[in-house]
């Protein structure tokens, strides 16, 4: 940095050198980071389709309904409630005045 002048706010930065070394991720930890990331989709994606053919479109088993709660008895949904007309036009000047009233 340049030196600090009374007059002035304004700093200047040395230039960089070539030999100052960037700051690159290693390569095999790249490489390794992905392997293992591809690990895992392969691994989840072979789950899943050795999953679906086991069962074949087969309905699950009792076992795995109980496990997701799918032969629960279902919810009883409320019919929905009917609409007590058109919304009321208040004048605000009259809320107004009934709120300082009280």
């Amino acid at each position: 940095m340049s030196p600090l002048r009374p007059t002035s706010n304004v700093y200047v930065l040395p230039a960089l050198s070539a030999e100052t070394p960037s700051l690159r991720p290693r390569p095999r930890l790249s490489m390794r980071l992905r392997a293992l990331a591809w690990w895992w989709r392969l691994r989840l994606t072979v789950r899943e389709v050795a999953d679906a053919l086991r069962r074949f479109g087969r309905p699950r088993s009792r076992v795995e309904r109980d496990d997701l709660g799918l032969d629960a008895e279902p919810i009883a949904v409320a019919p929905p409630r009917r609409s007590a007309g058109p919304a009321q036009v208040i004048e605000l000047a009259a809320a107004r005045q009934r709120r300082s009233t009280r």
